[in-house]
């Protein structure tokens, strides 16, 4: 048997899955209906999210960055509370 080779940190973890314009639509629906947020300030953390993710694949490079930012900036056309205090 040969010499042992330490793990990488993140070999047990999954690969991140790609985004994808279709993806950034579907949130971007959740979030309009209302009736799926169940928690009062989790639509702004998922906007949040979703805009950082949507930065991400920019930085990355992604092949869609463009259409995905512009699907996930249809987010500040929804009406809900963004109070952060």
């Amino acid at each position: 048997m040969g010499p042992v080779r330490p793990r990488h940190l993140l070999d047990d973890v999954e690969e991140r899955p790609s985004l994808s314009v279709e993806a950034v639509d579907a949130i971007v629906a959740a979030l309009a209906d209302q009736r799926v947020i169940r928690w009062g300030c989790a639509d702004h953390i998922v906007e949040d999210w979703l805009h950082r993710e949507a930065l991400r694949a920019v930085v990355d490079g992604h092949r869609d960055a463009q259409a995905l930012a512009a699907a996930a900036l249809k987010t500040s056309d929804l009406k809900f509370s963004r109070y952060y205090g």
